[in-house]
C-alpha cells in the first residue's frame, strides 16, 4: 500500500503514532500497514454487553467506555512524558443538530511516565459518553492516546483542559456545549506539533446504527490473526493469552465497549430539572398556589424539550410531578395551610421506572 493512501477497515480508520493530529478523520498518512480492529466474542470478555446488537433509536441511553488502553513503545522526547486521552463523540439529538461530547484526561497512571516501564501502563474505565439518548442516525467516535513532551507549560495546560472537560461532562448536553470549541483549540495546541506530541494508538469511526459489544483496536497487522487467541481479564481488562494467561505486551491496544440502558437513573440530577422543580417547591412553601402551577408549566417545558432524556421518560416525569402537585395543593386547600410532610417529595424519589 502506498504510504500516502488512506487505510481503512470496515468504514473504520485506525491510526497510530508519528501523526500531526488536528482531526483524527482528516489525517491518515505515515503508516502503510492495516491495523487490527475487531469485536470481541462473548467468551473473550468478562462483562456485559456480551453480544453485538444494533441499538434501537429512541429506546435507551448510550454508553461508550474505554475499558483499557495499553502502550508499548513511544517516540521518546525526554526521559518522561504525559499520556493524554482525547475523545470526541458526535450524535444526533433533538432539533436535528449534532450533540458533541469531548473528553480530555490524563489519568494518574499516565503522568510523568518513564519510557522504561511502559509495559506496566494500563488505563481503564474512562467514560466517553454516559447515558446519552440515542435518537437515531449515525454516531461518530474519535479516540486517541497521545504522548506529550514534558515541559513547564504542558502540565498546567493539561490540568486546565482536564478541569474544563470535567466541567463539561459526558452526559449533559447543555453543560458540554460551551466547552466544545475551547477544548478543541486546547487539544489542538497540545497535540498539533510533531515535535512535541505523538499519537500512540487511536481510532476514528462512524456507527449507523451503533452496536453493543466490546471492541479492540490493536497496532498489529490484520493478517497476524492474533485477536481470537486472546481474552480480557475481569479485574483490570487486560488482554491475555487464552491458554497461558500471560498479558499481551508486544502491541499497543485500546479496548472499548458500547452499551445502552433503557433507564437513566440520574435524571433527577439534570440542573434545569432540579432548578425548575425547586421553584415549584418554593412557591408551595410561600403559599403561592398560582405561582406553583406556573412553575409546573416551566418544569414541564424543560422536561419535554430536554436533549438529555427520552421523550417517553419526559412525559412520565411530567405526569408524576403534576399528580404530586395536585395532591399537595388539594391538601392545602382543605387545611388552609401546609402541614409538615405535605410539601413536594424529593425529585429523586419519583418512581420513573416502576
Amino acid at each position: 500500500m502506498d504510504p500516502g493512501q488512506r487505510w481503512t477497515l470496515d468504514t473504520t480508520s485506525l491510526i497510530t503514532h508519528n501523526i500531526n493530529l488536528m482531526n483524527l478523520k482528516d489525517i491518515f498518512t505515515k503508516k502503510s500497514e492495516i491495523w487490527t480492529y475487531a469485536p470481541l466474542t462473548p467468551d473473550q470478555i468478562p462483562d456485559e454487553p456480551k453480544t453485538v446488537e444494533d441499538i434501537p433509536m429512541n429506546k435507551g441511553y448510550l454508553n461508550i467506555t474505554v475499558r483499557s488502553m495499553h502502550i508499548t513503545d513511544v517516540r521518546k522526547f525526554t526521559s518522561t512524558y504525559y499520556g493524554v486521552v482525547h475523545s470526541v463523540v458526535k450524535l444526533n439529538h433533538q432539533g436535528g443538530k449534532d450533540a458533541v461530547f469531548q473528553n480530555v484526561t490524563s489519568p494518574s497512571e499516565l503522568k510523568k511516565l518513564d519510557g522504561k516501564h511502559l509495559d506496566r501502563v494500563i488505563v481503564k474505565n474512562i467514560p466517553i459518553v454516559s447515558l446519552v439518548p440515542y435518537r437515531g442516525e449515525e454516531v461518530s467516535l474519535e479516540l486517541g492516546l497521545f504522548s506529550v513532551k514534558q515541559s513547564d507549560l504542558a502540565a498546567p495546560f493539561i490540568d486546565l483542559l482536564e478541569t474544563m472537560a470535567s466541567t463539561a461532562g459526558v452526559s449533559v448536553l447543555s453543560a458540554a456545549v460551551p466547552f466544545v470549541e475551547p477544548l478543541k483549540k486546547g487539544i489542538d495546541g497540545i497535540i498539533g506539533t510533531d515535535a512535541d506530541s505523538a499519537l500512540e494508538i487511536g481510532i476514528a469511526t462512524t456507527f449507523n446504527p451503533p452496536k453493543t459489544g466490546w471492541f479492540v483496536v490493536m497496532r498489529t497487522p490484520k493478517q497476524s490473526n492474533i485477536i481470537p487467541t486472546l481474552e480480557v481479564t475481569p479485574s483490570d481488562y487486560v488482554l491475555v493469552d487464552k491458554n497461558s494467561k500471560e498479558p499481551l505486551k508486544d502491541y499497543p491496544y485500546v479496548i472499548y465497549s458500547i452499551a445502552y440502558s433503557r433507564e437513566r437513573n440520574d435524571w433527577f440530577k439534570l440542573p434545569y430539572l432540579m432548578d425548575s422543580y425547586q421553584a415549584i417547591q418554593k412557591a408551595i412553601q410561600d403559599g403561592k398556589d398560582t405561582d406553583a402551577e406556573d412553575s409546573l408549566k416551566v418544569f414541564k417545558r424543560y422536561a419535554i424539550t430536554s436533549p438529555d432524556i427520552l421523550r417517553e421518560d419526559a412525559i412520565r416525569i411530567c405526569k408524576l410531578v403534576e399528580e404530586e402537585l395536585k395532591s399537595v395543593l388539594s391538601f392545602t386547600l382543605e387545611t388552609k395551610s401546609i402541614a409538615p410532610g405535605k410539601q413536594l417529595r424529593d425529585l429523586e424519589s419519583y418512581p420513573l421506572y416502576q
